[in-house]
């Protein structure tokens, strides 16, 4: 729980069978502080200047070792070795069955256990945007192969084979 004063950071969350990818959303965070420890993860730093902290009591237990914690200008990325590999996905991020408003499934790096595997996601680890069988393409080699196409050409009033010469419509300059 926070101390008073305290706020809580929004903690995005998903999972592979080996790990978890965790997200504290929170923009230019000083004085950060990330304990992991096998069963727990403990968080505070600030940001805005508002104190922020966050301390997960984990469904399982979690290793050191293997696992990393990167602080970018949008918050904390941290990708949390499981410690049981072979063992079927978590049901939830905390040990309890409760509802936590700042914890949320993060949808957009989130996989199913049978989606997915290691060896497509390295497939697709330079992909833009993530898309799925775009990995590492270099999109400035087709620069120009579509030939030149200017968006300033396009009429804004409709399609070009309804309208005659005057600018009426087919259909008006038909009943003339």
């Amino acid at each position: 729980m926070a101390a008073s004063g305290t706020l809580h950071p929004e903690v995005l969350w998903a999972q592979r069978p080996d790990r978890l990818l965790i997200t504290i959303n929170l923009t230019d965070i000083n004085g950060e502080k990330v304990d992991l420890q096998p069963t727990r993860i403990v968080f505070n730093g600030v940001s805005g200047g508002k104190n922020y902290a966050a301390d997960i009591e984990l469904y399982a237990e979690v290793t050191k070792e293997g696992s990393t914690v990167a602080k970018t200008a949008r918050g904390i990325h941290m990708v949390v070795k499981k410690k049981e590999q072979d063992q079927p996905y978590w049901p939830r991020l905390q040990k309890e069955k409760v509802k936590t408003p700042f914890i949320k499934t993060d949808f957009d790096q989130w996989k199913d256990e049978d989606e997915s595997s290691d060896e497509e996601d390295q497939q697709n680890a330079g992909a833009p945007g993530g898309f799925p069988g775009l990995g590492g393409m270099d999109f400035s080699q087709f620069q120009g192969a579509g030939g030149d196409f200017n968006f300033d050409d396009m009429d804004d009033g409709g399609s070009d084979d309804d309208e005659g010469d005057d600018g009426k419509d087919a259909e008006t300059a038909k009943a003339n």
